[in-house]
């Protein structure tokens, strides 16, 4: 659907002029985005540097941070808030071409806009990928990652990320120019000026081209992402079922050394906490992803499979599933890092953190990218005293 076809089904108005109360909800909702997901992945980004700058130094720094035990995680999460970064700084040249209803720029703005566009969007699930992967290896089979746990192989890993998703993106760059289309007779006087790559891309090539970007930036990744997050959440339930198995031959000594026992009369519920956490922040991750970029594909596809009876309903509805990828890059940063503990306890936004996921968390396990899952009672509680740990991976 170009834009000549917009400008048809909107009566020949284009912009706000066509839709005006569609495209203001449009343009209010692309403006947080920009906002939420500018500042967020500042801070991020910021944060995450200062913290490894500290780690340079030892100063200040947790010790579970020294030794670059986390440093590999934190260089992904600030990646990703780059990219991501990247991603929302074009959302400027989305309002502008959304409110005029056609491309105001210039030819070269126009392939620079597509290219960073795209090389991020696919540079950002790759990334997401890749953490996932990360996770996966260092929660169920850590010894066999520790050599990927370096900075310098973070870098390459996301160098050559870089250069394979730039190379398959090459069609984007050499096709994409700035066309003006005229509406046919007798609105034959309306011109619709838009930046695309539809126009020049060879027929074949375009099906080749969106059929490979789909299953290279979407079937794999979200196989990839799937699988490893629940093979992860199956690896850390059963080894907690282990330990509740075991820990329940051992109860009469625990009352023992404790005489405040309250708390392990209650070993169900206490081991069943730190997986309903786990499980809720998986979850929130896999459908966050899938939230995001299934419907975002779907709306490309089917103007592919069945373009002959898309109308003006499906123009709108397809102008705001195109929200969703900025949707991700500007939350990404919130499950990646702000619900992060290490991250949170490193930059100093525990507070944050906990109003965002709850204020009673006995047993924190607030996110897939942290290194431990711990079992504790604090000694200040009514319950007494039992500390009880089991690492599942040494990062």
């Amino acid at each position: 659907m170009n834009a000549t076809d917009v400008a048809e089904m909107s009566g020949m108005r284009q912009g706000l002029a066509a839709f005006p109360l569609q495209i203001s909800v449009l343009l209010v909702i692309y403006g947080l985005l920009f906002i939420v997901g500018i500042c967020g992945n500042v801070w991020v980004i910021v944060s995450v540097g200062v913290v490894l700058w500290k780690q340079l130094g030892h100063n200040n720094v947790p010790r579970q941070m020294h030794h670059g035990m986390m440093e590999h995680v934190f260089l992904f999460v600030m990646a990703l808030s780059i990219v991501d970064l990247l991603v929302l700084m074009n959302v400027p040249l989305v309002i502008s071409f959304i409110y005029y209803g056609e491309w105001l720029f210039s030819r070269w703005l126009c392939k620079m806009y597509w290219t960073m566009e795209n090389v991020n969007k696919l540079l950002s699930v790759a990334i997401l990928t890749v953490l996932s992967v990360e996770r996966y290896m260092a929660v169920c089979h850590p010894f066999k990652c520790m050599s990927l746990h370096s900075k310098r192989t973070v870098l390459l890993v996301i160098g050559a990320l870089a250069a394979v998703i730039t190379l398959l993106l090459l069609p984007i760059i050499i096709y994409t120019d700035v066309h003006t289309s005229h509406a046919p007779p007798p609105n034959e006087h309306v011109s619709v000026t838009s930046c695309s790559l539809y126009e020049t891309m060879p027929d074949g090539l375009l099906l080749a081209f969106i059929g490979y970007m789909f299953s290279l930036g979407y079937c794999v990744p979200a196989v990839v992402i799937g699988v490893c997050y629940m093979r992860l959440l199956c690896f850390v339930k059963k080894r907690f079922e282990h330990r509740r198995r075991v820990n329940g031959g051992n109860r009469e000594t625990l009352r023992m050394l404790d005489d405040s026992s309250a708390a392990v009369r209650r070993p169900s519920r206490e081991v069943d906490d730190p997986i309903r956490t786990l499980t809720k922040s998986v979850l929130r991750v896999v459908f966050f992803y899938y939230a995001c970029w299934t419907p975002f594909w779907a709306s490309v596809l089917i103007p592919l499979i069945n373009s002959d009876h898309l109308g003006a309903t499906f123009l709108l509805i397809q102008l705001y599933v195109n929200t969703l990828p900025y949707v991700n890059a500007s939350g990404n940063w919130i499950l990646y890092a702000l619900l992060n503990r290490q991250l949170r306890e490193s930059v100093g936004t525990k507070a944050l953190g906990r109003a965002l996921l709850g204020s009673h968390q006995p047993l924190l396990i607030s996110n897939p990218l942290n290194s431990r899952i711990t079992m504790s009672i604090d000694k200040g509680s009514p319950n007494g005293s039992v500390k009880g740990g089991h690492a599942v991976d040494s990062v």
